[in-house]
């Protein structure tokens, strides 16, 4: 790891703002509930209750294996780190595929929040554009960008404040009428896990920026538990309530937002649900640029351990910002192009699955092997453990193009060229 400059760039308030961002719990729910609703119906609340079981011991495993190795490479130094660099190649390819894919489904997230507020936007062209927004705000000053990413948090915010408000009302309005009586569709949760776990994924994004902040290892432990906790805490409870308020109304006509069909009788909802999706298209645009920023980081740590192809590790290294963000804005205007909202959420659900099952085994393999660990997870072995074992039965529960898409990502890694140590 390089030494970290004598003036951080950002300081840990900056930091939890970016890792929120970068998550976007609220706006993540939106996007996610859409595709996790059609697997899993009226149990959605159960796959997203189910989801942050599992996430929650796989951030037990990032905070002690992010503690050893605080680096900006994220998940590829600590599977590089811990299991060698044939593990850090896999995971580095399902890295870069994240971080040309990762901006465009945000992009079209957002566009479809925005095309449901305005509908005489359409949803590609305005993808598009703010793709094309993202790629000029990420490169700028650290500073300047965390700046109009915690204005952007606190809209996120408000706009979670706003969704429980009209969500609840629809839940009073519609408490007297009965659900139909139906047995738990535990192959349809299942199913659903992989958008859930997408949804959560995030909190291990403060190792991203860990290079530009100064503290200890152990603290850096407690911030991603802590966003952990709080992202799962808004996104079971939100995925509850709006279960509850659809489940007395008859199915939602546009499924990518299904959240956005909630029966609004009083006066006052139907106004803020007029606006309500505007402010959603406008956090998922956070998110967008939080993850550019983020991947960016990758990218250049990829370049500096000699992962890509020679002539892009001297091109990316040497390049500062630039080159980086290009690689990203062309993989991800291609993905726009030809990907739908919810095939992007399932593909990367699945590559979520691979990457979690990387950092559970690097968990192990830190433990045995290093005496200095500054935060130990409570119960070791166990949630390693139980982390693979989920993982596991959730990957059977992929549907065939899911399973090429990881086969693809594995052989890639396997052809990759392997890190070298420093």
């Amino acid at each position: 790891m390089n030494a970290a400059p004598a003036t951080p760039p950002i300081g840990w308030g900056r930091l939890l703002a970016i890792t929120l961002a970068f998550i976007a719990p609220a706006t993540s729910l939106f996007l996610t509930f859409g595709p996790a609703y059609r697997l899993a119906g009226p149990d959605v609340a159960a796959a997203y209750a189910l989801g942050g079981a599992v996430s929650f011991v796989i951030m037990l495993c990032y905070a002690e294996v992010g503690s050893v190795y605080p680096e900006a490479g994220g998940d590829y130094a600590l599977a590089a780190r811990a299991l060698g660099p044939r593990a850090g190649a896999v995971v580095a390819a399902t890295f870069v595929f994240k971080g040309m894919a990762l901006p465009a489904l945000l992009c079209l997230g957002a566009a479809a929040y925005v095309h449901a507020a305005a509908p005489g936007l359409p949803v590609l062209a305005t993808a598009a554009g703010l793709l094309l927004l993202v790629l000029a705000l990420a490169p700028l000053d650290l500073r300047a960008s965390s700046a109009v990413v915690m204005g952007l948090v606190a809209l996120e915010a408000l706009v979670l404040m706003v969704f429980v408000a009209v969500a609840g009302s629809a839940v009073a309005t519609h408490s007297a009428v009965a659900a139909p009586a139906h047995r738990t569709a535990w192959l349809g949760v299942a199913g659903a896990v992989g958008p859930v776990l997408y949804a959560m994924n995030g909190p291990q994004a403060c190792l991203y920026f860990s290079e530009e902040v100064v503290g200890s290892g152990r603290r850096l432990a407690r911030t991603i538990l802590g966003v952990s906790v709080l992202t799962i805490v808004i996104q079971v409870g939100g995925a509850a309530l709006g279960a509850l308020a659809l489940a007395s109304f008859t199915a939602p006509s546009n499924p990518a937002v299904p959240l956005m069909a909630l029966p609004s009788h009083a006066p006052w909802a139907r106004v803020v649900m007029g606006w309500l999706p505007a402010g959603i298209g406008i956090a998922l645009f956070d998110a967008a640029l939080t993850t550019t920023m983020g991947y960016g980081r990758i990218y250049r740590a990829l370049a500096r351990d000699r992962v890509w192809p020679a002539p892009l590790n001297d091109w990316v290294a040497g390049g500062g910002e630039l080159p980086a963000y290009l690689l990203m804005g062309v993989g991800n205007a291609a993905l726009l192009m030809m990907a739908r909202l919810g095939d992007l959420v399932a593909l990367l659900g699945a590559l979520v699955i691979l990457v979690y099952a990387g950092v559970a085994a690097a968990a192990l393999a830190t433990r045995l092997r290093r005496r200095h660990i500054p935060y130990r997870m409570p119960a070791w072995p166990l949630p390693p453990l139980a982390a693979l074992a989920a993982l596991t039965i959730l990957v059977r529960f992929l549907p065939l193009r899911q399973w090429v898409a990881l086969l693809v990502v594995l052989g890639l890694g396997v052809m990759w060229s392997h890190p070298r140590p420093r």
